[in-house]
């Protein structure tokens, strides 16, 4: 992971340079669940994690949180409710340690089959933003529309201590294509600071197109996964970018903050080309109570970081083995407070990749990186070559 967003980035682990550091996440979480005389739908779910860099710059952080949840319906058949509510503690070394309670209800009610309507209400209580435990009303609406089985739009907004939180999300896919849109905002800590779901947004557009393809092969949801997940992970090698590829690097804090993230997502395959495009925004504001905690907020008095970037992939099959890639890339990095940084990283990259035995495949890429800064600028040229055997 990059130690600060401002430091100068590394265009791929390979090249390791001071603003980098080896990062390891352990997580355990068991759960169990059921169902209460067949009426209501429980959960529990223990989540214990453990984030630590091999640098004094970051924290080793733990955390420890429970979340429970009961769901039933309603003499209304068209009404549902659910009752969630979790506990949370993260403990910095060095650093604070921060506590979080919550506790909400949901109503859904379904209109008609393809759209539903939410609301939500409940309390938090939290020493984010305080040395002592805070405690505030939470309220929320939103709705599920699913027109189509290839489109959908999910919607909530919600009222939390910071102000308003949100998810957003849009989809919609194609025989060979899918375009997908996300927009969140809540508080955010290690590891999920850097965390992606699935295996990153690569991977999952690239799964979404195989499972559209492959649907009508598979009668079990359980092999179709397995074949859709087989099918992204080989087109993802194809296009020699990695399926946790993330447009926008994250970097290592020691504190909660409040993290807004947007992204807009597109794969288009064709006969001999694949392109995949991806845009993403993030900003991260600190909490007051964080401030004092030695990290790149407080270090240049910052009180908030904008990241945003987009990258570019287009895949050209040349021969039944032989694929040829051409990717561009952009990150620029903002801190606003009473100090002011700045960092932009631009690469551009042509690659060539090719099956060389049934479980070898090697590959020649040649790179040029500008990273634009008022600390230690750089620009690289690089060639690699690299083989990579499957067993």
């Amino acid at each position: 992971q990059a130690i600060s967003a401002f430091g100068p980035q590394s265009p791929s682990n390979a090249n390791i340079n001071y603003n980098i550091a080896e990062t390891s996440s352990y997580r355990l979480s068991p759960y169990i669940r059921g169902s209460l005389a067949g009426a209501v739908d429980y959960s529990l779910r223990y989540n214990w994690s453990t984030t630590r860099s091999n640098v004094s710059a970051a924290s080793t952080i733990q955390v420890s949180d429970w979340a429970g949840q009961l769901r039933g319906g309603t003499p209304f058949q068209k009404l549902t409710w659910s009752l969630d509510a979790t506990q949370q503690n993260a403990a910095y070394s060095p650093g604070p340690t921060t506590d979080a309670k919550r506790l909400y209800g949901t109503a859904t009610y379904m209109i008609v089959p393809q759209f539903r309507v939410s609301m939500s209400g409940g309390s938090e209580s939290n020493d984010y933003a305080s040395p002592n435990m805070e405690t505030r009303g939470t309220y929320g609406y939103g709705f599920d529309w699913t027109p189509t089985e290839r489109t959908k739009v999910s919607l909530f907004q919600e009222h939390r201590f910071f102000g308003d939180g949100h998810r957003y999300s849009i989809s919609q896919r194609f025989p060979l294509s899918n375009i997908r849109y996300s927009d969140t905002k809540d508080v955010s800590i290690l590891p999920n600071q850097f965390a992606s779901v699935g295996l990153g947004t690569i991977f999952d557009m690239f799964y979404q197109i195989c499972n559209q393809q492959l649907s009508g092969l598979y009668t079990d949801a359980g092999q179709l996964n397995q074949a859709a997940s087989s099918c992204a992970t080989n087109l993802s090698a194809q296009a020699g970018v990695s399926p946790s590829t993330q447009v926008v690097s994250s970097f290592l804090t020691t504190s909660a903050t409040i993290q807004r993230n947007q992204q807009l997502a597109m794969a288009f395959q064709g006969a001999r080309n694949t392109l995949t495009l991806q845009f993403d925004r993030t900003e991260n504001q600190s909490i007051l109570a964080a401030n004092a905690v030695n990290n790149v907020f407080a270090q240049n008095n910052l009180t908030d970081i904008r990241q945003q970037g987009f990258n570019v992939n287009l895949v050209h099959t040349l021969t039944a083995q032989t694929n040829l890639g051409l990717m561009t890339s952009r990150q620029k990095s903002t801190g606003t407070g009473i100090g002011a940084l700045e960092a932009t990283m631009t690469m551009y990259q042509v690659n060539m990749i090719s099956k060389l035995g049934p479980k070898t495949t090697g590959g020649v890429t040649i790179r040029h990186t500008e990273f634009d800064s008022s600390f230690n600028p750089y620009s690289e040229n690089a060639i690699v070559a690299t083989v990579s055997i499957i067993f």
